[in-house]
This record gives C-alpha cells, structure tokens and sequence, in this order.
C-alpha cells in the first residue's frame, strides 16, 4: 500500500474538489460584482454626461455595500440571542417508513 503525501503549501486547499469549486465560485461572484458596477456607472455618465450622475452611482454601491456588511456580520448572533422553546429543525431526526 503506498501512502500519497498530502498536498502542502499556499495553495493545498484547492486540492478537495468542493473547496475548489466554491472557491472559482467566489472569483466569479466577485468577478460580475465588478463589472455590474462598472457598466453601471459608465451607463450613468453615458446617459448624462455629468460626473454627478456617476459619484451618485458610486455612492449607492457604497451605502448599500455599508448597510450589507453590518448585516451580515451580525445575522448570525441576532438569532441565537433570542433562545427559542423548541430545537431546530435541524437537530431532530426525520423518521423514514
């Protein structure tokens, strides 16, 4: 029986194929973000012509995205701040016939 070594180094991780595909996943994700708020604000100064009308663009990617992080960060201790009487569905067994 020959042991295979586990991959080492920076990049390792990519190895397990679920971690990879969430992790291109994520450069797409990120990838479209981008690109969704350049052609929305090229749009804007396209339809206008005023440079207004591009920073009121990029000011509501900026409000949204600082309304979005907070959110975020604190939905999941907001949850559990408030125990609730019965389990979560989650820990209960489902019962198959």
């Amino acid at each position: 029986m020959t042991d295979t070594p586990e991959p080492t180094g920076r990049f390792a991780s990519l190895a397990i194929p679920e971690f990879r595909r969430l992790w291109w996943g994520g450069v797409f994700v990120f990838l479209a973000m981008q690109t969704q708020q350049i052609a929305r604000s090229w749009l804007a100064y396209e339809l206008t012509g005023t440079n207004t009308a591009l920073g009121g663009v990029l000011i509501g990617f900026g409000v949204a995205g600082l309304v979005a992080i907070p959110t975020g960060v604190f939905s999941p201790t907001a949850s559990r701040s408030a125990p609730s009487s019965s389990p979560p569905s989650w820990s209960t067994p489902s019962r198959r016939c």
